[in-house]
């Protein structure tokens, strides 16, 4: 992937670009209201941007997108969650440093940042 940016995703778009996506997608589920989300934010598009050829990454807001939220039961916010072909694989929640996201998402990903086969 070339382009490692964080894709705005809503309740029309959320299946077409996480659904179809052939690499890892990390969903960060986040409200405008919320001071955490805030200082996510940048640090999840460094990740993003530095770290991870092999992920693709899109922001949900719950209040402009709530089918989506509800549908994945996130009661709280920010909540990470990273799929694999459409489906959760992981669950993250509150805001987490660099590290802690690298240290969660290794599984996920390969040593080089790209996709791995399994975790």
């Amino acid at each position: 992937m070339t382009d490692r940016t964080l894709v705005t995703l809503t309740d029309a778009t959320f299946e077409d670009e996480v659904g179809a996506s052939s690499v890892p997608y990390l969903v960060d589920f986040f409200a405008d209201w919320c001071a955490p989300c805030h200082a996510l934010a940048p640090i999840l598009e460094d990740f993003v941007r530095e770290r991870t050829a092999g992920l693709r990454a899109g922001t949900l807001d719950i209040m402009e997108s709530p089918a989506i939220a509800e549908r994945f039961n996130v009661s709280s916010v920010p909540t990470l969650i990273l799929f694999r072909h459409g489906e959760p694989v992981l669950r993250l929640f509150g805001s987490k440093t660099t590290r802690q996201l690298a240290t969660a998402l290794s599984p996920f990903l390969g040593a080089d940042g790209k996709a791995s086969a399994t975790p």
